[in-house]
Formats: C-alpha cells, structure tokens, sequence
C-alpha cells in the first residue's frame, strides 16, 4: 500500500518529466522517474502475494470486501457533500458509491473478478502438469507483451493491465513459481540475489526513460505500465525476495495491516483522487 502511495505521488501528483525538465532539472526527473521505478510494482506484487498464498472462497470474504468497500465510498461521499454541497450533493456522485464509473476503484472490481474465479483458477492449477503450466504461461505473457505493452491498446480485454485478465496472469505465475521453488535456480538464490534483480531493474528504468525523454521520444510512460514484462519480473522479484527471509510474525504489524485497504479506499477515491491529488488539477 505504500507502494501504491508512492506511485501516485509520481506522475499523478509530481507530473510526467518532459524534454525540457530534464534539462533544466535532471535531479527532479530523475527522482520522479526512479520513484515510478520502484513504486510500479505495487499492484503486481498485491496480486503475486494473493497467487502466492492462495485465495481461499468464501461467500463471507467476499461480502466482508464488499461492505468495506460501499463503507468508504459512502463516507467520501457525504465528507465531500458536507465539504461542497454544490459541487457533490448530486446523482453523478452518488453513483460513485456503488463504482458505477470506470475509474471508481478500478483496481477493486478487477481483483473481485478475480476473487470469483479463483476457485476454478486454483483447480486448473492443481490438476495440470508443471509443463503444461509452463507451456501457458509462457503463451500468456507472449500475447500480453505483443498486445497489451507493446501495442498497449492491441487487446482491449486486457486494458493494459488494469483488468482482471491481467490479474489471472499474475495469479496463476506466482502459484506456478511456488510449486517450482524448490528447483536449484531458485534454490540457490538468496534474499541478496533476487532483492538485486528488483534494483538492478529499477535503475535500468530509471536511466532508460531518462534517456529516452531527454532525446524527445515520448515512450517513458510506457516503461511504467502493470504489463511491461520487466515489471513483472521486478515484482516478482521482491517477492521472492522475501520467501528467503526466514518466519516473520509481528501482532502489531498484522493489527495495522488490516487498514491498508482503508488506505486506498480512502485516498484513491474518484471524488478525491483526480480532483485533489493529481498534478494542476
């Protein structure tokens, strides 16, 4: 959730680095670009950690993320209305409490498809052969980099990553990862060794979109995308990163974990968001 934090303080709120920007504050642009660098793996890494430990159906689970959910987008709702009776207290609005527009909560309605396919997902996993999880997986990521990065409206199904078929993906790699674990490439790697692929990875992003925006090419957007297989690997990466560290429990960390969510209900609200966060709005 800081992650998520992070990259919306990066183009949303700090803006996109131009031409010009670069040269006349390359610090800046390099900070903005190696913030992006870092921070876009935040949903990736959500959806491999929801692949990585399972997600276990339950009609109470769902109801339960549902009713948090409508909770905080009610009460942005009438915190906005009683902030600005004229501009919220109408119907358009009101709609946002129930996500009836495409950007309310966009990631939510995603991940609840997800969570309604799961159980099938997990069955298809667990009764298919490690090949021919291999053989669709690679098949996947090949028609997603073609048709969702580098033609990022290729496949419209795929809206360039911010879908649930995107989020199948991610699911279905980082349960097949976790049944291969155990194969020396994995075996012999180390917190150090995966920790500096996710590193090494953010500042190749950083140097490239740098590069390529201070020679006018208008492609560094397109490094930041949830579909950019470096992306992927990276948030892979610091996932795996962290099956090396040994048991971890922590009560209070497990205590205040459990409003993450609230976090991003409450900060990444259509009324608020576009409105009061991002860069001359």
């Amino acid at each position: 959730m800081l992650l998520v934090m992070t990259d919306h303080a990066g183009f949303m709120a700090l803006g996109v680095p131009t031409k010009e920007l670069t040269a006349t504050n390359p610090i800046l642009s390099l900070l903005v670009f190696s913030d992006m660098s870092i921070s876009i793996i935040c949903v990736n890494t959500f959806v491999l950690l929801s692949g990585w430990f399972g997600i276990k159906w339950h009609p109470r689970k769902l109801m339960s993320l549902i009713f948090q959910v409508l909770f905080f987008a009610l009460l942005v709702f009438i915190i906005m209305c009683v902030y600005k009776p004229d501009k919220y207290l109408n119907l358009n609005s009101f709609t946002t409490v129930f996500l009836f527009h495409s950007n309310d909560y966009w990631f939510i309605k995603s991940y609840i498809l997800l969570f309604l396919l799961a159980p099938m997902i997990n069955n298809f996993i667990e009764n298919s052969q490690e090949k021919d999880l291999r053989i669709f997986i690679i098949a996947f990521y090949l028609i997603q980099t073609i048709y969702a990065w580098l033609s990022i409206n290729g496949a419209g199904d795929f809206v360039g990553g911010y879908s649930a078929l995107s989020f199948i993906g991610l699911y279905t790699l980082a349960r097949y990862v976790k049944t291969i674990l155990g194969k020396p490439f994995f075996k012999n790697w180390s917190f150090r060794n995966f920790f500096t692929v996710f590193i090494t990875i953010a500042i190749a992003q950083t140097v490239i979109a740098f590069g390529v925006t201070k020679y006018g090419l208008p492609v560094a957007g397109r490094l930041f995308t949830y579909t950019n297989p470096l992306v992927i690997i990276q948030a892979l990466a610091l996932v795996l990163a962290f099956t090396k560290i040994g048991t971890f429990y922590n009560r209070t960390i497990n205590w205040i974990s459990s409003s993450c969510l609230a976090v991003y209900l409450l900060h990444a609200n259509e009324l608020v968001l576009r409105e009061y966060y991002m860069l001359n709005s």
